[in-house]
């Protein structure tokens, strides 16, 4: 497997830590530190890359919970629309919310997060050039169902299919949930 420079410069910086940590070069106050350190940097890579294929068994080990954390299902996407929404001028019905829902499938809590905010720029948008600077909020139409169409244009799942089945493969192989 090719590990692209970014994430290589991610496990060789843990390897230095790793080394730093264990063999006693560090004071027990820097240690604990990098310890901190390095547990954070490899949860915050761990969660946003696909490095959880490339950690090394030793790695593996020292990670108690391996949990896999699916994409939301319609329930929740629906809850974050909801909720999202919820703070802004909209008058999306139960039904064109239950259509966002169906159409965002496969999208991460993320992707509808991202969603949600390109829909409520649709109205700010719709204004004309000349009158984004004299406008009042109460005179900024409400976000509607056609704003989250045109957001449906540029907003794709950042989680591929491949990528899900990955995911999928190593937590029946590692993971520590169902």
């Amino acid at each position: 497997m090719q590990v692209s420079s970014s994430r290589s410069v991610h496990l060789s910086e843990w390897q230095k830590n790793y080394f730093a940590i264990t063999s006693g070069t560090c004071t027990s106050g820097e240690k604990a530190d990098a310890y901190r350190a390095q547990i954070l940097r490899i949860q915050y890579a761990w969660a946003n890359s696909e490095i959880s294929q490339e950690i090394d068994e030793a790695a593996r080990r020292r990670l108690v919970k391996r949990l896999y954390i699916p994409l939301p299902e319609a329930s929740a996407r629906k809850q974050i629309v909801i909720n999202l929404m919820s703070e802004e001028h909209c008058c999306l019905s139960e039904e064109e919310v239950d259509l966002v829902v169906q159409h965002s499938g496969g999208f991460s809590g993320a992707d509808m997060t991202q969603l949600c905010r390109e829909a409520s720029l649709g109205p700010i948008r719709s204004l004309q050039a000349a009158d984004i600077a004299t406008v009042t909020p109460d005179q900024v139409r409400p976000i509607a169902y056609s704003d989250f169409e045109d957001a449906f244009r540029t907003v794709r799942p950042s989680v591929s299919p491949e990528d899900l089945e990955l995911y999928e493969n190593w937590n029946r192989t590692f993971g520590c949930g169902k």
